[in-house]
């Protein structure tokens, strides 16, 4: 390893623990052995290099004498001459050599031998045998462990002859393996006739797509160092292929040619490039593989010459390489402007190429066109190439053709975008207008404007490769002036001419707008916008060229323009098509008003209706303000505010007599869209008699910069409720009104939906039912007449019967019908009525869904969320927070807690719905938690005597400061309806209301049973009633509620269900009573007849029964007994004063890791928790630096090229007790020139690791 000189340290190192470590030839002993590592820790400081070595033996053995050798040999073939080397490694094991003899050969002639430490080599015939030749080496000193020898060598072949592949003998080696790489050029072919004790390696196959870049070869493995390999070497002749490209360009200049030829010579290299071109064209560079190379021309035929480019270095075979010539012509009579010219396609000729591709490109300007005429040998190219007008492909030399060319006629249309706008004292027009030449060029261009336009006018050519040279106007003719503009170039394609009008106008008078002609175009259309200030109002007559009105168009369909951004807002745009629309403009002018620095754009309020009536509102108000102070927040009556959030962050509220100022600071106003968040409890509850909620949105100004307040406008205002699922909305007054009607709850409503519901066929179906049971009735009321019970209950049996065969029949039909309706109709839920779910019962039920699926606020944001079943028993108004038991005060979260209190009165309820209570805060405090310097009281202590409320002692971690701003939300109980408010008016000043009545599903179904079994007891009472006046009170008890349940308010419905379901129960009870008649005439004597009285007064009783609340009653709880908390109130210790505790905005203060305190009370602290380690104000001295400042200048130095660096440095020391105390300065290795400490010379003390 490579290491920093001079620098001290350690190396730790861990490996098996049959392995042992070498360190720079010295053995190490481990530092640490565990079961199976072994940790090895030594010091490697000092020097600048260490080197590691790992064995599995503890001492090296030198007994046996073993060497290895593995070798490399690489032959490169050429006709006539083969290279050979070997690369061997030796590897010696016990023993020591000072020569080595190989052997290659005879026909081998070694030229070079090389390896570290040889001393001399020597060629000598072999004397075992005859054809081969001995390499004596001779090191310096022995050789031992590895050595390299590299040797090298030629040798002579014939043509078509067999030759051996020279092999490397090494005399006393133990093994000898290696491998043979054999390499030739692809001009030559190489043939295997033998081998022996080789194996042949398998090689990668090349791509077909890819040429291989290096030779190919022959990879063998040996294992006998005296291996056979036979070959014959064949050269192959050599070919040149060319893919040509010639690319003929027309242009305004001439004629311009580019030849792109891909070279590649076969089994051979290539020296030079030879083309033949026509005499007429002068040859303008020459490259290859992207370099310029010279060229020569000769002219050996008229009309051509043979144009020669010599390469820098001869082309190897089989390699690529690209030649790019450039040529010119110059043409006579060119361009052509009306008459057409004929001309030849260039002839190149490859006269070097056995195997050619061409093809030939021919590009011309767009306003050109070509008929090409009497090609030979030239077909066309398939592929489409950009801007290519004709293209072929040939595969000789011997193609010819020529091209007729003539210029197009100019065809152009004009797309104008014109922007008006009317100054005070001007009209102001910018004209863009862009130019689509779709056949021809042009070079100059003639513009017309009204004559009433200045001739001071600048025209311009935007985004476009030309430029205007020259601009001449004419003098008007018929109200017209034309401008005359000259190009530098001839344009084709797309450019934009823009131009910027500006004309003196009177004020209040109609002016007409200029517009723009291109005398040229074939076509024009456009569009004109036009601006207008705030204060602006445009009156604008557009007549087209008929006599009609221009179509107007929205703003968002103008195209964008290029070189102008308007500068007003776009009052109105129109569109033509053609010149000689004119548009007339009057305008009026406004005196400006005051705009209002901010406006709300939306407020959502959502309130939470507890199951006990108590109510808790949310508002999210959106609003955009510039330059504002504050906002003013004025509550309902007797709401308490809980948290406020400025864009999601909670800041600190101050409160004034009649509301509340949330500050709006610099840094939120950068983005003009803000968000207010206000959580409050609305202090209102719903009583059981009325279960009326009353409630107004909170009023909102601002206070702009000047302290000025004024209204804020809200446009749109919702509001959303949620409220227990056993409730349901009856009745809605008030500014907001819902957004769907009012949902209709019972029977009637489940009637009405299922039917609605029901197919066509399923009517068919029940009409078919009822059909037959009507039959049924008839039949059976005819057979009761003429046979009398026997034949009715003979005629029953034998319907169930057939009933029930034909149902079996008509079971698996019904039920493929029923799955295909609702398939194709879709599962609609069917509301339940209020009194036939399962929440009706005790409502237990509906506060443990309340409870359970609340989101618990407090374990996020430190807030107590109580549950306020069992009463809280509030603290005298002698308590403090010292006498209050330790164990109490340690609590974090308290389950049972008073749930508010206002006016030293606490509001007690069984419900068990969780609240956010958060510690009232005195208008004065911070709402941030700040502390409230009074005398007499901890920090954030509210006072008594002002506000009348008793402090919570089984609190104490909210009684050293209550924070009112914190990240909450309101609780989003599941399973709780919920209904949305829109106010569809506009913004008033007068604060808003939503009035909403909620009905209990005990109290409905409570009118449902009355009115239920007061119908029944009216049929009873009414059953001596003919059959005729029966049928009429039940047609009517059944028609009219399900009439009038659409037009009565929701609050009618259980009546009107009730007289629905009794008028069927009546219709019911008369009939069974006309069966006990029945069949008391059929058993006379057999029972006993009760009176009229008698039954009455059991209908009474059974009503009385029914009718009677169900209310559950709950025993009372045992009281908690205050006295024994008042047992050990003196042992709760004094709460210092001094604290600070830092946290951050939505944390908890208790989860601080840290308390800030004076030190004489840590001293003292620490002095009663470590009475062995106390601390001594006079002897104990401390110091520390707190802030480094440094500023250095750099200086010349005494020497030229030398700099000294300045500094000065000023260092912030705390030091505490009274004695001197030395601080370390770790300055390094720096000369100080002067040390001052206030002021004053300060001591210096030198240590050795340079520190002062």
């Amino acid at each position: 390893f490579q290491l920093l000189p001079g620098v001290a340290s350690q190396f730790k190192i861990e490996l098996p623990e049959k392995q042992h470590l070498i360190v720079n030839e010295l053995k190490v002993k481990p530092s640490d052995s565990a079961e199976k590592v072994v940790a090895y820790e030594f010091p490697i400081g000092g020097t600048g290099q260490v080197g590691l070595k790992i064995t599995e033996q503890s001492r090296e053995q030198a007994n046996d004498s073993l060497i290895f050798a593995r070798s490399g040999i690489g032959i490169s073939v050429s006709p006539g001459k083969v290279a050979w080397q070997a690369q061997t490694t030796l590897s010696i094991f016990g023993q020591s050599l000072d020569q080595l003899v190989l052997s290659v050969p005879q026909n081998l002639e070694i030229i070079s031998v090389e390896s570290t430490g040889l001393e001399s080599w020597v060629l000598n015939d072999s004397m075992q045998d005859r054809r081969r030749t001995e390499i004596t080496l001779n090191y310096r000193q022995p050789v031992e462990g590895e050595r390299q020898i590299i040797c090298r060598g030629v040798m002579t072949t014939q043509a078509d002859e067999t030759w051996q592949v020279p092999n490397l003998i090494i005399e006393k080696v133990n093994s000898h393996v290696g491998s043979v790489l054999i390499r030739y050029p692809p001009g030559v072919r190489l043939q295997v006739e033998k081998t022996n004790d080789v194996r042949r390696k398998a090689m990668q196959d090349s791509s077909r797509d890819k040429r291989s870049k290096t030779d190919p070869g022959l990879d063998y493995d040996f294992w006998q160092q005296k291996f056979e390999i036979s070959l014959v070497t064949q050269e192959k002749r050599s070919e040149v292929q060319m893919a040509a490209s010639t690319v003929v360009d027309l242009n305004e200049q001439g004629m311009d040619l580019r030849l792109v030829t891909t070279v590649e010579s076969l089994f051979a290299p290539m020296f030079e490039f030879q083309m033949k071109i026509p005499a007429e064209w002068t040859i303008l560079g020459a490259s290859l593989q992207d370099k310029e190379i010279d060229w020569k021309e000769s002219s050996r035929e008229a009309g051509s010459k043979l144009v020669r480019l010599s390469f820098p270095q001869p082309l190897p075979a089989n390699q690529e390489a690209k030649v790019i010539v450039t040529a010119h012509r110059d043409l006579e009579n060119w361009p052509p402007e009306s008459e057409s010219q004929l001309l030849n396609i260039p002839q190149v000729e490859l006269p070097q190429a056995k195997i050619l591709e061409g093809s030939l490109i021919i590009n011309a300007d767009s306003d050109w066109d070509l008929v090409p005429s009497e090609l030979v040998n030239l077909e066309p190219l398939q592929e489409q190439i950009p801007q290519m007008r004709f293209g072929y492909q040939y595969q000789d030399n011997q193609y010819s053709g020529s091209l007729n060319i003539s210029r197009k006629p100019l065809q152009l249309a004009a797309h104008h975008l014109q922007y008006v706008r009317l100054d005070p004292t001007t009209l102001f027009s910018h004209f863009e207008t862009t130019l689509n030449v779709e056949r021809g060029s042009y070079r100059s261009l003639m513009v017309a404007l009204p004559e009433s336009v200045s001739q001071d006018l600048q025209f311009r050519l935007i985004n476009a490769a030309g430029k205007i040279l020259e601009q001449v106007a004419q003098e008007p003719q018929n109200g017209v002036r034309v401008w005359t503009l000259k190009m530098d170039r001839r344009l084709s394609g797309k450019q934009i001419l823009s131009v910027t009008v500006e004309q003196p106008r009177q004020k209040g008078e109609a002016v007409i707008v200029p517009q723009l002609q291109i005398m040229s175009a074939d076509r024009q259309y456009g569009e004109v916008a036009f601006e207008a200030e705030g204060d602006q109002r445009l009156k604008i007559k557009a007549t087209g060229i008929r006599g009609q009105t221009l179509a107007t168009i929205d703003a968002a369909e103008l195209p964008v323009p290029v070189a102008y951004q308007p500068q007003e807002r776009i009052v109105a745009a129109y569109r033509f098509v053609g010149i000689g629309h004119q548009i007339e403009v009057l305008e009026t002018r406004f005196n400006q008003t005051a705009v209002p620095t901010a406006i709300a754009h939306l407020m959502s309020l959502k309130s939470v209706i507890g199951p006990n009536g108590e109510v808790q509102n949310e508002v999210l108000l959106h609003f955009s303000a510039v330059g504002i102070q504050a906002l003013q927040i004025s509550l309902p009556e007797g709401a308490e505010l809980l948290s406020a959030l400025v864009q999601g962050t909670p800041v600190e509220v101050r409160k004034t007599e009649n509301a509340f100022i949330v500050p709006i600071t610099s840094d939120v106003q950068e983005h003009n869209a803000h968000t207010l968040q206000l959580l409050y409890d609305a202090n209102r509850l719903m009583t059981q008699e009325s279960n009326q909620l009353s409630q107004s949105p909170p009023r909102i100004s601002v206070v702009d910069g000047t302290g000025a307040i004024q209204p804020l406008q809200v446009l749109n205002q919702t509001w959303s409720i949620l409220y227990p699922y056993d409730y349901f909305v009856s009745a809605s007054s008030g500014d907001f009104v819902p957004d769907q009607p009012l949902p209709r709850l019972g029977i009637l409503e489940n009637l009405r939906q299922h039917i609605s519901l029901v197919s066509a066929r399923s009517v068919f179906y029940r009409s078919m039912i009822i059909f037959f049971l009507v039959i049924t009735i008839f039949v059976s009321i005819f057979a009761f007449r003429k046979g009398g019970f026997s034949a009715v209950i003979t005629l029953l049996a034998g319907l169930c019967l057939l009933l029930a065969v034909i149902g079996l029949i008509m079971d698996s039909g019904m039920r493929a019908s029923s799955r295909e309706v609702s398939i194709s109709q879709g599962e609609a839920p069917l509301p339940s009525a209020y009194y036939l779910n399962d929440g009706v019962e005790p409502q237990e039920g509906t506060d443990v869904r309340f409870r359970d699926t609340t989101v618990p606020l407090g374990g996020d944001f430190d807030l107590n969320v109580q549950h306020e079943a069992a009463p809280t028993t509030h603290p005298e108004e002698g308590l403090t927070y010292g006498s209050q038991p330790a164990e109490v005060a340690n609590q974090r979260l308290l389950m049972k807690s008073k749930r508010r209190i206002e006016g030293g009165k606490v509001f007690q309820q069984s419900g068990q719905s969780p609240r956010i209570n958060v510690t009232r805060i005195s208008p004065d405090s911070s709402i941030q938690g700040k502390a409230t310097d009074l005398p007499g009281r901890t920090a954030g202590e509210a006072d008594k005597k002002e506000n009348g409320d008793q402090l919570d002692v089984a609190n104490p971690e909210r009684a050293l400061g209550g924070r009112l701003s914190v990240i909450a939300s309101l609780p989003q109980p599941e399973k709780f309806r919920s209904m949305a408010f829109q106010y569809y008016g506009e913004p008033q000043e007068q604060p808003l209301s939503l009035q909403v009545s909620l009905q209990q599903a005990r109290s409905s179904q409570k009118f449902f049973l009355a009115v239920m079994f007061g119908v029944l007891w009216a049929g009873w009472l009414l059953r001596r009633l003919a059959c005729y006046h029966k049928l009429l009170l039940l047609l009517a008890g059944v028609l009219l509620p399900v009439a009038c349940s659409s037009l009565f308010p929701v609050r009618f419905q259980p009546v009107l269900d009730g007289l629905f379901i009794g008028t069927l129960l009546t219709g019911v009870l008369w009939g069974i009573e006309w069966l006990i008649r029945t069949l008391k005439r059929e058993f006379k004597g057999a029972m006993k007849t009760p009176s009229t009285k008698q039954a009455t007064i059991a209908s009474l009783l059974l009503l009385g029964f029914i009718g009677t609340n169900s209310t559950p009653v709950f025993a009372q709880k045992k009281p908690i007994a205050v006295e024994a908390q008042h047992q050990t109130i003196d042992s709760l210790p004094t709460l210092p004063q001094n604290l600070i505790i830092p946290y951050e905005t939505g944390t908890d203060p208790l989860a601080s890791q840290r308390i800030f305190l004076p030190r004489e009370e840590f001293k003292r602290l620490w002095n009663a928790a470590h009475p062995d380690q106390p601390l001594n104000q006079e002897t104990d001295s401390l110091g520390a630096i707190s802030q480094a400042l440094y500023s250095a200048e750099v200086k010349p130095g005494a020497e030229p090229g030398q700099a000294v660096v300045h500094i000065t440095g000023r260092l912030v020391i705390h030091t505490t007790g009274s004695q001197p105390v030395t601080i370390p300065l770790p300055l390094g290795k720096a000369a100080l020139s002067s040390a001052t400490l206030d002021g004053k010379s300060a001591t210096l003390l030198t240590h050795p690791l340079n520190q002062l």
